[in-house]
């Protein structure tokens, strides 16, 4: 278990899910963290927190912030707010651009740089508005619009 654990040491971002349903789950949160420091995981590895079972709770017991998010893991209907907090979290010092890609340039290694949160089609090309970073953001120069 810990020889997997040792993997966490390389992440950019940390999941955790905690199952608020249990009365004891701020101590399970202090259990992991702590584990995490003791195999010498760095404390400046963000970490967002999924509060899963909330369909078993009958109030929230807090107000989420921009760290955590109430869930529930029985359907796939919160996929997309968990991908958007994931996101959010890889990409914060990411900047949001428009742009015009002409279907003579490849959209799919576009896509695989960036973080494409609007697309449309017309006869030309694409219109994009899509996260990107620094580097990116320079290869691309060309093809931002206002």
């Amino acid at each position: 278990f810990r020889s997997t654990l040792e993997e966490i040491k390389e992440a950019d971002l940390l999941i955790q899910v905690v199952d608020v349903s249990d009365n004891e789950y701020k101590n399970q949160i202090i259990t992991t963290n702590n584990t995490l420091k003791e195999i010498g995981v760095d404390e400046n590895i963000p970490m967002i927190y999924l509060y899963n079972k909330v369909d078993k709770i009958e109030h929230y017991p807090f107000i989420p912030d921009e760290h955590s998010l109430f869930t529930s893991l029985t359907t796939t209907d919160d996929i997309d707010e968990i991908c958007k907090l994931i996101m959010n979290h890889i990409c914060k010092d990411w900047e949001k651009v428009n742009m015009f890609l002409p279907f003579s340039e490849n959209l799919y290694a576009l896509q695989k740089s960036g973080f494409i949160q609007e697309i449309k089609e017309n006869e030309d090309g694409y219109y994009l508005t899509i996260l990107v970073n620094e580097r990116i953001k320079k290869m691309y120069s060309k093809f931002i619009i206002d």
